[in-house]
This record gives C-alpha cells, sequence and structure tokens, in this order.
C-alpha cells in the first residue's frame, strides 16, 4: 500500500494490526497497513473503548479471551451489596473455568457495651477464615485486652450470598462505536483499492487517530445494539457458532460496511459517498477455529438446481407430460455432472447437464431472494431421458437456481 492507513505518511515503520481486535476473537491481521505509532494510538483509546465496554468483558470471559492480558477481565469489578443485609460489601472474582464467585470484603467494627465490656465484629468470606485470630489479637492489642479471651468467647454466624447482590452496572451507549468505525474503516482501506487515498478516507483517519469520539455519529448507521440493522443481509448470514461478520459493498450509494460483532454490536457505516467500481464482499471471523475469510458474491457456496424448458408438438403431449411429472418417484437419468444428455435417437452424448451449463454464457440472469437464476440456452438435438419409462423429451433450455448457502 506505500501509505500508513491512519496518518497517511510513507516514511514509517509498520505494525501487525488486527483489523477486529484480538482481545474479541479477531484474527483479521494486516502487517503493512499502519504504523507503529498509529497503532499504539489506536490500541490505547480506539480499541480500548471497544473491548473495554462491558458487553465485551463478558463475552471475553465466556470465550476465555484475555488478549495481551492473557487473562481475561472482570466484567463485574466493583463493589456490591449483599441484597438481604445492604451494609454487607462484596467483590465478584473469577474463579477457575471462568467460574464467578462471590467473596465478603473484610470488616470490622466495635461497640461498647452495658457491662463496660467493648463488643468486636468481624466479617470475613469464607475463604479467609484464617485470618480471623490474627485480626483478634490485633484488635485485642490495641485495645489492651486478652486475645485468648476474645477468641475463647468468640461467636461465629454464617451469612449467605443466596438472597443477590445489588450494585451499579454504567454502559457506555457512545464511544465504543469508534472501534466499530476503524473495523468497518480498515476493511474498506484492504479490499478497495485507492479508497485509502480519497478524502473521505482521510476524514475517516483523522477522527480515528485523534480519538473524535463525537463525530463518529457522522458515519454509523444504527445505535450500536440492534441486528435489525444487518436485516438486508439476512440471505447471506447464518449466525452460527461464534462468528464476526463484515460486509463491505460499493456501488450507488457509495462505499457501506456492515459490522456484527457476535453477541455484542452491529452497525452499519457510510464510508464514502464515492463509488469505487462494483464490489460486494463479506468477511468472516471465526472466533472458535481462528479462521479469517473474505468471499466475493461470485465465490459464495451455493446450492444450484435446475429446472429444463421443454419443447412438445402439441399441447396435449405437454399436459400429459406435467401429469407424470407429479408422480414422486419422477426423475430424469442422472450422471455425476446432474442429468445426462441424448441425442433424439436415444444415444447418450457423454455429456450431462452441468458439463454443458460451464461452457455457455447465460442468456439471462437476475438476482433473487437468497440467491441468483440463470438461463442457458442448449441449442438443437438436446434430449432427457425419464428414469424407468426411457422416454426421452426435447429439452430447448435450462433455468439454473443458485441458493447461496448462510456463511
Amino acid at each position: 500500500m506505500g501509505v500508513c492507513a491512519i496518518c497517511h505518511r510513507t516514511d514509517v515503520r509498520y505494525s501487525v494490526e488486527h483489523v477486529i481486535p484480538e482481545a474479541l476473537g479477531g484474527c483479521y491481521v494486516r502487517k503493512q497497513m499502519v504504523c507503529v505509532d498509529c497503532n499504539s494510538k489506536l490500541g490505547a483509546r480506539v480499541d480500548a473503548a471497544l473491548v473495554n465496554h462491558d458487553l465485551s468483558k463478558m463475552f471475553r470471559l465466556v470465550h476465555g479471551l484475555g488478549g495481551k492480558a492473557k487473562k481475561p477481565p472482570n466484567p463485574f469489578a466493583g463493589e456490591y451489596r449483599l441484597r438481604s443485609d445492604p451494609d454487607r460489601k462484596m467483590r465478584i472474582r473469577i474463579g477457575p473455568g471462568g467460574r464467578l464467585t462471590p467473596y465478603f470484603l473484610t470488616e470490622t467494627g466495635q461497640k461498647n457495651l452495658p457491662d463496660g465490656r467493648v463488643g468486636v465484629t468481624i466479617s470475613v468470606d469464607r475463604a479467609d477464615e484464617h485470618k480471623v485470630e490474627p485480626i483478634v489479637r490485633t484488635i485485642a492489642k490495641r485495645l489492651g485486652g486478652s486475645a485468648e479471651e476474645a477468641l475463647g468467647t468468640m461467636q461465629k454466624t454464617v451469612t449467605s450470598s443466596e438472597g443477590g447482590l445489588t450494585g451499579e452496572l454504567t454502559l457506555d451507549l457512545r464511544n465504543f462505536k469508534i472501534g466499530l468505525l476503524k473495523i468497518a474503516y480498515e476493511f474498506a482501506v484492504d479490499r478497495i483499492p485507492d479508497y485509502v487515498e480519497s478524502g473521505d478516507a482521510k476524514q475517516i483517519a483523522t477522527i480515528l487517530r485523534e480519538a473524535r469520539f463525537d463525530e463518529v455519529e457522522r458515519y454509523v448507521i444504527g445505535n450500536g445494539f440492534d441486528r435489525g440493522v444487518m436485516a438486508p443481509l439476512s440471505n447471506f448470514l447464518g449466525y452460527e457458532g461464534v462468528k464476526h461478520y463484515l460486509v463491505l459493498s460499493s456501488g450507488g450509494e457509495g462505499v457501506r460496511c456492515f459490522v456484527h460483532l457476535d453477541g455484542l454490536f452491529s452497525i452499519g457505516a457510510t464510508l464514502s459517498t464515492r463509488v469505487f467500481g462494483s464490489l460486494f464482499e463479506i468477511g468472516v471471523n471465526d472466533v472458535e477455529s481462528r479462521r479469517f475469510k473474505v468471499w466475493g458474491i461470485e465465490d459464495m457456496p451455493v446450492s444450484t438446481s435446475y429446472r429444463p424448458l421443454l419443447s412438445f408438438e402439441t399441447e396435449r403431449e405437454a399436459k400429459a407430460f406435467r401429469e407424470a411429472e407429479r408422480a414422486k418417484d419422477f426423475a430424469y437419468d442422472s450422471g455425476g455432472g446432474g442429468w445426462k444428455l441424448f441425442a433424439r435417437d436415444g444415444r447418450y452424448i457423454g455429456m450431462d447437464i452441468e458439463d454443458v451449463v460451464k461452457t455457455l454464457a447465460p442468456i439471462r440472469s437476475e438476482i433473487a431472494s437468497g440467491g441468483m437464476r440463470e438461463e442457458f440456452c442448449l441449442g438443437e438435438g438436446i434430449y432427457l431421458r425419464v428414469s424407468g419409462s426411457g422416454e426421452i423429451v426435447r429439452v430447448l433450455a435450462v433455468r439454473a437456481e443458485h441458493v447461496w448457502k448462510k456463511l
């Protein structure tokens, strides 16, 4: 590319850039896109706003994604109160296997009793019971009392957290979007030649470089949480497994990119009002298999079925044949490439329908819901043979129905 996608300088040393942050399971990496300085700045402010969002932390905990820290973050860091006893302070710890465990904070208190003695309360988590004796001895020494007497008269009360906890969770509704805009922008830079040098690209790069959170909304479609923004792409995306999707298009409305991070966020981004040719590509980041692949419309997996356009001498023959087609066991003689093709005398010509279609240009094609339709003219003297009866029927053309398999 020869230029940093963020600062647009050419005299730079490049860094390894994760288009989708590694901490979110991203495995889409580019080595000649962003310079070392810009990569550091993006990580500290742009990526951080996304990967440290509370919902992202929960995603990372569930899927064991530690990122550079090698350990998933605690999405429930902070102080909580026991619902049945608001004076009891607690935290939530992450145990082995990512298990969330409530933890009572150590607290002490004292009050003067009617008989002149001092009553002391010590609250500890069960995991810290071994700390009780040292705490008692420290308090007794401070009060000038007998630690042995205090330990001998000590009473134990067990409190459970099963009643639930209360606390506050502050959810960012704005700043995380800059991280999604960065993903969309870098996907476009990688896939569209010359986009990086456009005026629109330079404006977005400045927003990212300077972390201008308040300017991101100019480019973003959707609030970030509503997957409905991805609805127009439902024919292509399967949402099976743990996958992040990037969908890039260039056409009549300019350049747009839709970003869906599994179970987290979904946005669209208008990256340019200028058209950079005709393009439709889908990037699939499989978090579980650690693979990223880009699919063009022409190489997406499809399921293809064929329907013949037949010719009959009379309407009566056509009607009789249509009746025969309704039988459950109706079929044409087929080979490895679909229907076998025959000459008028019933001789197999050595080709199947798929062999012929590959050599022909469609006379008609159209995009349909969930796929594409194409029509191919087979020329004169081509016949299909009905299995069982051996009847041959003339085929003039064939209609191919390509249904895209969801990614």
